[in-house]
């Protein structure tokens, strides 16, 4: 069974934030896969965009 670890961005800048907003959280995007991928604990499976907020999404066996 896999478990979730799933996290809620606020978003300053409208419904989908500003570019900066934007660009910031698509790097730690990045570092948040590599380390999951270099950990081999499970995978990194997105984001969603809307509403005010940022959901990021990470499913693993332990998490």
């Amino acid at each position: 069974m896999e478990q979730a670890v799933i996290v809620y961005l606020p978003l300053k800048d409208g419904q989908f934030g500003a570019s900066q907003e934007r660009e910031s959280i698509y790097a730690l995007e990045d570092r948040l896969e590599k380390a999951i991928e270099d950990a081999s604990v499970g995978e990194f499976d997105g984001d969603l965009f809307g509403e005010g907020e940022c959901i990021l999404y990470m499913y693993g066996p332990n998490a």
